[in-house]
């Protein structure tokens, strides 16, 4: 038995592999409650303080709303978009790394045995799976809300499963 030491936020940047998903990216920020740069932000830990001031100057119009397209060019053309980019890199990189020294991405089978409610931090590690095609990984929860884990399962690819459940 190993434990792994890993928080929704921290896993978050997983999820987000560049402006050819603005869907995902779109979906997840609807999740976190409005299409914004502040939610944008804070989904996955970050904050002003992490950007340049020319950056910043770019995005303060849209840090309370941004429609999709305005996101689009955000995150394309700017240097917010850049800056952004290279940040979720470097966490990406520091999250996979993390699940590496672990073993959890050398396993044939994963349990992840969490709180529950929406699987995100397994849906969110999932996203490394690909490039591990052998890996199996089970989400075991002590309660889950029926609507968020199908909804889940239908972005999740064919080695993760959620067969566990203590009450729903």
């Amino acid at each position: 038995l190993e434990v792994l030491y890993i928080s929704r936020l921290s896993s978050s940047c997983a999820i987000y592999t560049g402006i050819k998903n603005i869907d995902t990216l779109i979906e997840t920020l609807q999740v976190a409650g409005s299409l914004s740069i502040n939610s944008l932000l804070k989904t996955y830990g970050l904050s002003t303080k992490h950007f340049s001031e020319d950056a910043l100057k770019k995005v303060e119009p849209y840090f309370y709303h941004v429609g999709k397209d305005n996101l689009i060019t955000l995150l394309t053309y700017t240097s917010f978009g850049k800056e952004f980019e290279q940040l979720l890199k470097n966490k990406r990189g520091l999250i996979k790394q993390y699940l590496s020294e672990q073993g959890v991405l050398s396993k044939e089978k994963i349990g992840l045995v969490d709180l529950g409610w929406g699987g995100t931090i397994q849906k969110n590690i999932s996203h490394f799976l690909p490039e591990y095609p052998s890996t199996e990984f089970f989400g075991y929860y002590f309660g889950t809300n029926s609507s968020i884990c199908d909804k889940n399962a239908l972005a999740w690819d064919r080695s993760t499963f959620f067969p566990g459940y203590i009450i729903s």
